[in-house]
C-alpha cells in the first residue's frame, strides 16, 4: 500500500515501482512484478537495481535467456555491484554451465568479500562435484559472514556429515537449521518450496521420517510449474555409509514429482 501511495503522489518516481515489484515477487505474482520493474526502468533507465530484480524474477520463471540479459544490463549500469554477478551465477548454475557460474560467483566475491550468498552457491557446485573439502569450506565461510540467515548452509553441511559418516556433527547442523527456519520463513529468504525442502531434509537427517515426508510433499506442492527438481541430495546420501531411514520414500516423492 505504501508503494502504491507513493506512486499515486508521483507516478514518475522510479523507486516505489521497484519496491512494488519486490512485493509482488514475494507474493509470487510474477507478471505483476515484471510489469512494476519495467515501469521503474522506464523512469530511471540507468538504475541497476530493477534490472537485477527483473533478472531474479525471470530466473524464478525459468526464462533463463531473459534473466541473463537482465543481469548483464544491471552489471553494465553498475559494474561494482556484486548482486547481479551472483544472480548471473545462479542462472548459469541452473543451466549446468558450471564454469561460467563459478566465474560469476568469484567476481561477486571479488567485488564484495563480505557478501555471503556467492559462497553458498559456490559450495553447492563443489558439493555436486563431490569436492567435499571445498564445499565445506565455502559453506562455513557463508555461515561466518551471515549466521542469522544461513539455513541452507547448515542443512547442506549436515548432509555432508551424513555422507562422511559423522552423525554427531550432522545432528548439530540440522538442529541449528531448524532453529533458523521460522525466521527464514517469515523473511522469505528463499522460495516457499526451497524453504520447505530445506526443512524436510533437516527433519530427515534428525530421523523424523514421517514429518520429513509430509514437509517434502508440501515443498513439491509449492513449486512453480516446471520448477527444477534436484535428485543430487538423494544421490549424495546413497553414497553415505549409513544414511538415516526413509531415504527411499524421499526419493520416490521427488521422482514422482519429476515425472509429473
Amino acid at each position: 500500500a505504501a508503494y502504491q501511495q507513493a506512486i499515486e503522489r508521483d507516478p514518475q518516481f522510479a523507486y516505489p515501482w521497484n519496491g512494488l515489484g519486490l512485493v509482488y515477487r514475494d507474493l509470487q505474482r510474477y507478471e505483476e512484478a515484471i510489469a512494476a520493474y519495467q515501469q521503474a526502468i522506464e523512469r530511471d533507465p540507468q538504475d541497476a537495481h530493477p534490472w537485477n530484480n527483473l533478472g531474479n524474477v525471470y530466473r524464478d520463471l525459468q526464462r533463463y535467456e531473459e534473466a541473463i540479459a537482465a543481469f548483464q544490463q544491471a552489471i553494465e549500469r553498475d559494474p561494482q555491484d556484486a548482486y547481479p554477478w551472483n544472480g548471473l551465477g545462479n542462472v548459469y548454475r541452473d543451466l549446468q554451465r558450471y564454469e561460467e557460474a563459478i566465474a560469476a560467483y568469484q567476481q561477486g566475491i571479488r567485488l564484495d568479500a563480505r557478501f555471503a550468498y556467492p559462497y553458498n552457491n559456490l559450495a553447492d557446485i563443489h558439493l555436486r562435484r563431490r569436492e567435499i573439502n571445498q564445499a565445506t569450506e565455502c559453506y562455513n565461510q557463508r555461515i561466518l559472514l551471515s549466521p542469522d540467515d544461513a539455513l541452507n548452509a547448515h542443512v547442506q553441511l549436515g548432509l555432508i556429515y551424513i555422507y562422511q559418516g559423522n552423525k554427531q556433527k550432522a545432528v548439530e547442523q540440522f538442529e541449528t537449521a531448524l532453529a533458523l527456519w521460522g525466521q527464514a520463513w517469515e523473511r522469505q529468504l528463499q522460495t516457499r518450496a526451497g524453504l520447505l525442502e530445506n526443512k524436510a531434509w533437516a527433519l530427515y537427517g534428525l530421523g523424523e521420517t514421517s514429518k520429513a515426508v509430509v514437509t517434502l510433499k508440501e515443498a513439491l506442492a509449492q513449486r512453480l510449474p516446471g520448477g527444477v527438481i534436484d535428485l543430487d541430495t538423494v544421490a549424495l546420501l546413497n553414497e553415505a555409509p549409513d544414511p538415516p531411514p526413509g531415504l527411499e520414500e524421499m526419493r520416490l516423492l521427488l521422482e514422482k514429482a519429476l515425472s509429473s
